[in-house]
């Protein structure tokens, strides 16, 4: 159902943001296309190093530094399970949030560590949804590949 709304929504909402074409056109507009740079999540995870070196480069600050900086960190905000159940749990019982809040800074600082291991929370998408979703972004991909040669097929986005 949040999809349907999502899809009618768009491009407002979850589905805007995940436009990339368009949030990156806005960029290009907004900035000039000398001073736009994209990197992908996926060539973090595939060479983390060569990542912090290639950014570190386009912002002129030093390699070592942005290493330690993206080392050890997750790669995007997806949030954990745990995370997820607690947010469910507050919105359910407000109440518990708000008591939460009032709790010293070294527990709720404990609580966050806890919250924040453990497995990322994944959804299973409705059948059709995946190649809907393909369908509504593969034109901007297309562009994205042309106007900046970015490897997007190689990743498996639709193009």
């Amino acid at each position: 159902a949040w999809l349907e709304h999502a899809r009618r929504n768009f491009p407002a909402g979850v589905l805007g943001m995940a436009d990339y074409a368009r949030t990156i056109e806005i960029y290009r507009s907004l900035f000039g296309a000398e001073r736009l740079a994209i990197l992908l999540l996926e060539e973090c995870k595939a060479d983390a190093g060569a990542f912090a070196d290639r950014l570190s480069a386009i912002m002129g600050v030093d390699a070592a530094t942005t290493r330690q900086l993206l080392g050890d960190r997750r790669t995007h905000g997806q949030e954990t399970v745990r995370q997820v159940r607690y947010d469910r749990l507050t919105k359910r019982f407000p109440l518990a949030g708000r008591i939460a809040a009032h709790l010293p800074g070294n527990v709720r600082s404990l609580g966050g560590r806890l919250l924040g291991r453990g497995g990322t929370q994944r959804i299973a998408l409705p059948p059709g949804w995946t190649e809907r979703l393909r369908d509504l972004y593969r034109s901007g991909n297309r562009q994205l590949v042309e106007r900046y040669g970015l490897p997007l097929r190689e990743h498996g986005y639709a193009v």
